[in-house]
């Protein structure tokens, strides 16, 4: 692709993924063009929504699959859910991952008056927005003694098991261990590869 001063750039995230056949492949633009003859549905459900989810679980050995609009809407359904289902508020993200726009993971750590504390990323986030919000270290075992700590507040771990903004940090063991802890506490392990897809295996890291 070219941007407006003539320079030219391979897209090696083709898109995030939807560039995956290449740029505007014939039988791609047919399929939507014979689609949107029949309509396009955001409320109700298309009536190959059955058919696609069976492929989807088929493909990744999923028992299950939602549709959202976007990545972030489903973090945030996902986050809800955890919450629901734990009882708890708290949520820990790993630095350096990224889980959609939505307030709530948007959230830095910063040294104030010599402690660590979580902050908004950004202005217009309200501070109590990121309250409930431990940012830790990918793949270091102290993340995993923070979380033991907070344990019984803790609803959800968030984790881009190969993250798109650091591809060569892969600590397999740790996420083992992870699984096991929050196993063992009853904490949600949301594993979220919206931007890194199947491009790890087809049912995801």
């Amino acid at each position: 692709m070219w941007d407006v001063d003539g320079n030219e750039y391979i897209d090696i995230t083709m898109g995030f993924g939807i560039n995956l056949f290449g740029h505007n492949p014939p039988f791609i633009k047919e399929a939507l063009l014979e689609q949107l003859d029949r309509g396009v549905q955001i409320g109700p459900q298309a009536e190959l929504a059955g058919e696609v989810a069976e492929l989807i679980c088929e493909l990744t050995g999923m028992e299950r699959v939602a549709f959202s609009n976007t990545s972030t809407a489903a973090v945030m359904a996902a986050l809800r859910l955890a919450r629901a289902a734990t009882k708890r508020n708290k949520i820990a993200f790993f630095s350096s991952s990224y889980h959609g726009h939505f307030d709530q993971t948007l959230a830095v750590v910063k040294k104030i008056n010599g402690d660590l504390r979580t902050i908004p990323k950004a202005p217009g986030i309200p501070a109590n927005f990121v309250e409930d919000v431990l940012l830790l270290d990918y793949g270091s075992p102290h993340s995993l003694e923070i979380i033991k700590a907070h344990q019984h507040e803790l609803a959800a771990v968030f984790v881009e098991p190969v993250q798109s903004r650091r591809l060569d940090l892969q600590p397999k063991e740790f996420l083992h261990q992870l699984r096991q802890l929050t196993k063992e506490s009853e904490i949600a392990l949301i594993f979220d590869e919206m931007v890194t897809g199947f491009r790890i295996h087809q049912g995801g890291a």
